[in-house]
């Protein structure tokens, strides 16, 4: 563009189906009940945005970025039943909804630079909106159908700080900054339950502050350490306000803090074209439910907050970049699944309180052709390890069993 201003702009479209298959009744081997069901769900997601940036250096060292992000979501869902446990397909149509997202953001920062220290203030304002159209009600509700559309308007700000240390390499940093958890269909449009008319809950906002120091002390050698703390706002809940009806709602705040400590050394360090670097992070996390609508839950756990995650492994990369090979190991401590901190259901359906500690390995590569084509692949959950991270109403969802995956990139 003109003198002293650059253009980065990208525009995306991507697809995605959903499909999950779920049997309406839990039961014990060799006891199938006279109701069984099998539900076969559906949902779209294609969207299509664009982002937009530009940057201005000014002054004797300093750079400013303002630009925006929009895009569209259309995601229909529904699902659909049958009678026959070994079905291929459903044959009768529980619920139908048309939904979709509109989202756009302004956003503006500022990197000051001033010998050894450097200052960066932020300002975003993000607008998301939600529309769901309930062509088919579940006939397990009471309620009528949905045909709303669900927008907040979010503004948001930050700053950041620096100062380097030349003579040891390092850097100490420091943030604090706004953030929110946006809507999702699911708080203002549940197909299977009975949500109050006007059910709107408001986001959850965080502030977060962080404090580090990172740097290559000796060649080779990167370490990072920080400390952080969030508190997280107007947590949403679903409480049931009468027999027929329950609400999403801003039930109370919740904090979270810890350290994070990363590390990378590269074994050929200094050799040209070949590289072979073991990478170690790892957190521990404090976290603590501060306020409640429902007294009982102060001081507990959050759902989905382990203690501690740590990451482990090796790339080796060669030919001057062009060769990639990685390994990757995940290692998640025991969670909560749900704020009570306890378990639920009964001899059949009995769901413990805590989702177990697990470990995944994951192995990718990628070859480059040349400066248009590269050739992808890996093998996700390489010791097929059998875990889950997640638990649903109605019980635990299973992770991805091992799974192998090619591709091919094109750069333009």
């Amino acid at each position: 563009m003109a003198d002293g201003y650059a253009l980065d702009a990208k525009l995306w479209h991507t697809r995605l189906d959903r499909d999950s298959r779920r049997v309406n009744a839990v039961f014990l081997p060799g006891q199938l009940p006279a109701n069984l069901r099998s539900n076969f769900d559906h949902q779209d997601f294609r969207s299509s945005g664009l982002d937009a940036r530009i940057t201005h250096d000014f002054g004797s060292n300093h750079t400013l970025t303002f630009g925006a992000t929009a895009y569209t979501e259309r995601s229909p869902r529904w699902q659909r039943s049958n009678t026959l446990l070994e079905a291929d397909a459903g044959n009768v149509l529980r619920y139908a909804q048309e939904r979709s997202t509109d989202y756009l953001a302004a956003f503006a920062e500022s990197v000051f630079r001033f010998d050894r220290w450097s200052i960066i203030p932020a300002l975003r304002v993000e607008s998301l909106a939600l529309d769901i159209d309930e062509t088919r009600v579940s006939s397990t509700v009471l309620r009528d159908a949905i045909d709303a559309r669900f927008q907040h308007f979010v503004p948001l700000a930050g700053i950041g700080a620096s100062y380097d240390f030349p003579d040891q390499h390092l850097q100490a940093y420091g943030n604090l900054s706004q953030g929110y958890r946006p809507m999702r269909y699911d708080d203002v449009g549940n197909p299977t339950s009975n949500l109050i008319d006007g059910n709107d809950p408001d986001p959850s906002k965080t502030l977060s502050a962080e404090i580090g120091l990172r740097g290559v002390p000796i060649e080779g050698l990167f370490l990072d350490i920080s400390l952080f703390h969030i508190d997280f706002h107007n947590k949403i809940e679903q409480f049931q306000i009468s027999p027929s009806e329950v609400e999403r709602v801003n039930s109370g705040d919740a904090r979270h803090q810890g350290i994070e400590l990363a590390a990378e050394y590269d074994f050929f360090t200094g050799r040209d074209g070949t590289h072979l670097t073991a990478f170690a992070s790892t957190s521990f996390l404090d976290a603590k439910i501060t306020e409640s609508v429902t007294a009982s839950l102060i001081g507990n756990t959050p759902a989905y907050a382990p203690d501690h995650i740590a990451k482990l492994g090796l790339i080796w990369r060669a030919l001057d970049d062009k060769l990639k090979l990685g390994l990757t190991g995940t290692a998640v401590s025991d969670q909560f699944w749900r704020d009570a901190n306890t378990s639920t259901g009964n001899v059949v359906t009995f769901v413990a309180a805590k989702i177990p500690s697990y470990r995944v390995f994951d192995l990718n590569g990628e070859w480059k052709l040349n400066e248009h084509f590269s050739v992808l692949g890996g093998i996700n959950n390489l010791t097929d390890e059998t875990y889950t991270s997640r638990v649903r109403s109605d019980g635990i969802e299973p992770a991805a069993k091992r799974q192998a995956y090619v591709g091919i990139e094109l750069a333009l």
